[in-house]
């Protein structure tokens, strides 16, 4: 992420560069467009920065209502859950933050954070009161630009969305901000399959942490006990009990795992090799 926010500080750098050349005096949105256009055509910015900086222009106007994740998307636990449920929904959906509520959707009292569950690793029971932090809720009809300073301020990534008769309509993240501006940014291997092996050049095969397990142990003849989880992004969760940071390497069974791409939320990508225990990669 900060590299692409490099080249998208970059982009804006050379656009405004232009634009203060150009205009000396107050300017409609029209014009601004006009060199937007005009920035292109010169090749001060390419399509993809075009994109970007009209959506930072456009930023103030957009609504959460257009951003957020709506109601019966949002992944959330009754209070009545306990620790097993709670885990087990973090590994399968992926998400680190998992709002909590009392008896109806409509009633969320809390949202848990995956890292502070790393202190109760291996007890049988958990009071979500010990760990829960307060939700913070917005209504639908503010902007992703004032959301966005007031996360800064608030030092907090998620928001509950309420409609107007003061139900749960949705949840949004920083990341759905961040993602508003910047897009979906896919590299060539964003789009492995969840049952691919992609051969690389160093004897590692490079799959998507949705993979399941079974899949896995054809493919590299192995037994992996049956525990909560069913994908190898599952797995590794399991054993560390945190998502791991790119370019960790866990072992496992004859394999040597390297952690390729992951986000705070989840694991994307690994890659993978079968290996004896003398040639374990340090």
């Amino acid at each position: 992420m900060k590299d692409i926010m490099r080249v998208f500080i970059e982009a804006m750098r050379r656009f405004f560069y232009l634009f203060t050349r150009k205009i000396k005096h107050p300017i409609t949105e029209e014009e601004i467009q006009a060199i937007i256009d005009e920035s292109e055509e010169e090749g001060v910015i390419d399509e993809e920065e075009h994109e970007m900086i009209e959506k930072v222009l456009k930023f103030k106007n957009i609504i959460v209502k257009n951003v957020m994740t709506p109601r019966i998307d949002i992944n959330a636990l009754p209070d009545t859950a306990s620790l097993k449920d709670t885990i087990n929904l973090i590994i399968q959906k992926g998400h680190s933050r998992i709002p909590i509520y009392n008896k109806r959707l409509d009633n969320i009292i809390g949202i848990v954070y995956a890292k502070d569950l790393l202190k109760f690793w291996g007890k049988e029971s958990l009071e979500f009161s010990e760990v829960m932090r307060e939700p913070f809720f917005i209504p639908e009809t503010k902007t992703v630009e004032d959301l966005l300073k007031e996360f800064r301020k608030k030092r907090i990534h998620i928001a509950i969305v309420i409609d107007e008769y003061g139900g749960t309509a949705g949840l949004v993240t920083i990341e759905d901000l961040i993602e508003e501006i910047i897009g979906e940014i896919e590299d060539e291997y964003d789009k492995i399959k969840s049952d691919e092996f992609v051969e690389l050049k160093d004897g590692y095969y490079l799959i998507n942490a949705q993979l399941e397990i079974e899949k896995l142990e054809e493919f590299f003849d192995i037994d992996v006990p049956k525990e909560d989880y069913e994908t190898v992004g599952g797995l590794i969760f399991h054993l560390l009990g945190r998502i791991p940071k790119p370019g960790e390497k866990i072992f496992f069974k004859g394999l040597n795992m390297i952690i390729e791409k992951a986000t705070e939320r989840r694991i994307e990508l690994i890659k993978v090799k079968k290996v004896s225990t003398e040639n374990i990669e340090k």
